[in-house]
């Protein structure tokens, strides 16, 4: 054998043995990064199913009235507890309504309309609905099963105080108004009230020329206010 053929022969030993060890760490280099990328995923789904397993015990968001309570997702949502909640309602309920001659009532109006928008009521780790509306004036729990509220809100064509009855958890039985002011056609009206006992509210509406108080007609309703919160109206009443 020639010393050519014997050094041809040497290099393509060699340069096989280079392909077999390079194949070989290119191998290892491919199954660890492999390795690093299934253990990396891993971490991450531990992490995800984690924050939905936590998530899913702390809270549960109610519907309400088939409509799904969950905001989009680039809503700011206000989680309210029951004692910030309760702690909106800064007035005294008081014994007489009349929105025409207390402008005190009705300091809240302008935030009246998207005041409950964003907010939400966490009760017994559920995130509830807010199912009032109108700007907040009183809070009073009547009993263990009955709450009342009253709020002012603004709407087409007048103002309104209206009452509220909830149930112990925070949903709404009922609701009425008890006082108002507006016009809308050529008339006018307005209404004034007051609580005679905790519950019968006597309410008088007075009908009038749009551009003028004399007085056309007059009407009575009285509010029957159960104890399970429910709210009877009887129209023209003495």
């Amino acid at each position: 054998m020639t010393p050519n053929k014997d050094r041809n022969e040497s290099n393509i030993s060699k340069s096989r043995e280079e392909i077999t060890q390079w194949t070989w760490y290119n191998g290892q280099f491919l199954f660890q990064f492999d390795e690093q990328l299934k253990k990396r995923y891993l971490f991450l789904l531990i992490i995800i199913l984690g924050q939905v397993s936590c998530n899913n015990k702390k809270l549960t968001i109610e519907p309400s009235n088939g409509i799904d309570s969950i905001h989009r997702i680039d809503e700011k949502i206000e989680i309210l507890t029951e004692a910030e909640f309760i702690n909106l309602f800064k007035k005294r309920q008081q014994e007489k309504y009349d929105i025409r001659n207390d402008m005190d009532l009705i300091v809240g109006i302008q935030k009246s309309y998207d005041f409950w928008t964003s907010k939400k009521l966490l009760i017994n780790d559920t995130l509830k609905r807010i199912e009032v509306w109108g700007y907040p004036l009183s809070f009073k729990e009547v009993n263990s099963e009955i709450k009342w509220l009253t709020s002012v809100g603004e709407g087409e064509n007048n103002i309104n105080i209206r009452l509220f009855t909830l149930d112990k958890n925070y949903n709404t039985v009922d609701v009425a108004s008890i006082t108002s002011s507006g016009g809308d056609e050529g008339i006018g009206s307005w209404s004034v009230g007051e609580f005679k006992n905790d519950s019968t509210y006597l309410l008088t509406t007075f009908v009038t020329g749009y551009e003028t108080d004399s007085i056309e007609s007059t009407y009575h309703t009285c509010l029957i206010i159960h104890s399970n919160g429910e709210i009877e109206k009887i129209e023209n009443s003495p």
